[in-house]
């Protein structure tokens, strides 16, 4: 019987994944999603009090599709030709700390562009990296990797509930019923100041160190310095050519300028929209994260039963029924339920989409076929969209209900597109590209 996700005969699920490997990568993934999950949910909240407007907030957050454009095909390229992945992930999580800390000190808008810049140079390469590390050791990445990336979203949950805290959220809770720890959160308080948001990156920068120091005892991961292919990137972005990626990589790249409007205007929305103390929106955001880890423990069985064409496209029908509840505005335990939908936005479309990458790509170019997804997704969609959504935000004056009606739209097109171009024959893209590895060899 056939995978009718990849065309290939079932295989048992991967349980025998060693005990000092599945550690090792799931922290991996906890402190990758944890660094990020630290500060891009709610730095617009402190860019708004710095009094950064909407155009100025739309430029920061584009800061990391601006480093996706380049970056990620530079560290692409290295960690398939010429450095270890985990060494180049040391080197970079180490630096991009000492960026971190000192974003925290500016409150200027240049200043903070530039420096917020160079941090995501360094650091939007390493999501598709740590993909790419992982399905290196996994015999079977589409039954175990679910399991190890889940990691990730728990660590994303988790930072945000600790800064919460960290703000007061739980105050009240702890004094009540937990005062040793209620007098911990306050003696580390009078060490680091009074908490605000610009904490977040302060946050972010302590856990780059603990990454970078971490990757140094990753699984050994070296260059495939025998490829007869000199320029992984350039056989990487040949995958155009058969059509189910081709179709892949155009909708991916307009959901990418939809999504900027999640990032970017949900924290605000929260806030300003639906009166959402500032100290709860950190901790409200991570309900669609809680989802996404119940959703990841499902994603083997939606591949394995439903297939990749079906999976990704329920992945794509969340995003406009969630954009739709947030453009009605009410009532508030809907809008904060629909938070949920994030999950299945995210595994179905993005993680689904990440492992079908991985099915299509020689061995010698897969971490560059993974930093040109992330291209698309992460750097000209997620550009385009921080522009645009941060001009509708000037543009619409902050209503919020005008403001995501267009991603409602938009999305709803794409997943028409999708649904009309992608034939789902996996197996038959990667037997292709197989034969042209052949063939050039």
């Amino acid at each position: 019987m056939k995978d009718t996700a990849t065309g290939d005969p079932q295989r048992s699920p991967d349980v025998t994944i060693p005990f000092g490997l599945r550690w090792r990568l799931s922290l991996m993934m906890f402190l990758q999603y944890a660094i990020l999950g630290a500060w891009s949910p709610i730095l617009a909240i402190h860019l708004d009090e710095l009094g950064i407007d909407g155009r100025g907030i739309g430029l920061i957050y584009s800061t990391i599709a601006f480093a996706s454009m380049v970056a990620p095909f530079i560290a692409g390229q290295i960690a398939d030709r010429y450095f270890a992945t985990e060494r180049y992930m040391a080197l970079v999580h180490l630096l991009g700390a000492g960026l971190l800390f000192y974003a925290a000190a500016l409150t200027a808008f240049w200043p903070l562009f530039v420096v917020m810049l160079l941090y995501c140079t360094l650091y939007t390469p390493t999501g598709a990296l740590t993909n790419s590390l992982a399905f290196a050791h996994l015999t079977d990445p589409q039954k175990s990797f679910g399991s190890i990336r889940l990691w990730g979203t728990i660590g994303w949950v988790a930072v945000g509930w600790i800064f919460g805290m960290w703000l007061g959220s739980l105050d009240s809770f702890l004094e009540h019923f937990f005062p040793a720890c209620a007098e911990s959160v306050a003696r580390w308080r009078a060490v680091f100041g009074q908490p605000s948001m610009r904490n977040c990156l302060h946050l972010a920068g302590g856990l780059s160190i603990a990454l970078g120091l971490f990757s140094l005892g990753l699984p050994h991961t070296p260059p495939t310095k025998t490829a007869e292919k000199p320029w992984a990137f350039l056989e990487a972005v040949k995958l155009m050519r058969h059509r189910d990626f081709a179709v892949l990589a155009i909708v991916t790249f307009f959901i990418a300028t939809e999504l900027a409007f999640y990032y970017q205007l949900t924290s605000l929305f929260f806030k300003e929209g639906i009166g959402i103390p500032p100290a709860w929106v950190s901790p409200v955001m991570t309900i669609g994260q809680v989802a996404e880890v119940l959703v990841l423990a499902a994603l083997p069985l939606s591949l394995m039963h439903l297939g990749m064409r079906a999976t990704i496209a329920l992945g794509i029908a969340a995003w406009p029924v969630r954009y739709v509840i947030f453009a009605i505005g009410r009532p508030r335990w809907l809008v904060l339920a629909s938070q949920s939908l994030h999950g299945i936005c995210y595994t179905f479309f993005v993680v689904a989409s990440q492992i079908y990458v991985n099915s299509v790509a020689t061995r010698d170019i897969r971490a560059s076929a993974q930093n040109l997804l992330a291209f698309l997704y992460m750097g000209i969609g997620k550009l385009v969209g921080n522009i645009f959504a941060g001009k509708m935000d000037v543009y619409f004056r902050r209503d919020f209900r005008k403001i995501f009606l267009l991603p409602a739209l938009i999305t709803m097109v794409f997943l028409g597109v999708f649904l009309a171009g992608f034939r789902g024959k996996e197996a038959e893209a990667a037997e292709s590209a197989q034969e042209d590895e052949a063939a050039g060899s």
